[in-house]
């Protein structure tokens, strides 16, 4: 298993073509933003701790309205969809058995978070889904929030 922040994440999927079980865990660490501020790099590590290559792999991120995704920045991997700017999702280089592949980006905080951190109920945080051929799919939220502050004006 897999930790970072202590959040801990782990999933597994059997393969019906090949029978062979694959395990996948993803961790990731957030960047402290300021609005309007310096962008930050999101690190997204997939591990694949299976026997069995995980073969067109998507990366869905699911990122709090404000916090938006800088176009250009991911590697490896392409952008499938940038729209809305606070869910990109990428296509991602397959993953061989027993492997892991990190994945970064570049993130900023626009003026649109500050409604949203105003509301102490609301979760800053991301989602992550990550799809591959055969029908496997994963998700994880992050155990932590961002760290969001606003410039002194």
């Amino acid at each position: 298993m897999a930790m970072v922040l202590g959040a801990m994440f782990r999933y597994g999927v059997l393969f019906p073509s090949s029978l062979l079980w694959a395990q996948v865990s993803v961790t990731a660490s957030e960047p402290s933003l300021q609005v309007c501020g310096p962008n930050g790099t999101v690190n997204v590590t997939v591990f694949n701790t299976g026997s069995s290559p995980l073969t067109d792999v998507q990366l869905a991120v699911q990122m709090p309205p404000g916090v938006e995704y800088v176009l250009g920045t991911v590697s490896p991997g392409t952008e499938v969809s940038t729209t809305p700017p606070n869910q990109p999702v990428f296509d991602l280089p397959n993953l061989p058995p027993n492997s892991n592949m990190t994945i970064t980006f570049q993130v900023r905080a626009t003026c649109d978070v500050i409604p949203f951190l105003a509301d102490e109920n609301n979760e800053v945080k991301n989602t992550y889904t990550l799809t591959w051929n055969g029908g496997g799919s994963a998700s994880y939220t992050s155990a932590n929030e961002y760290s969001i502050t606003q410039p002194s004006l």
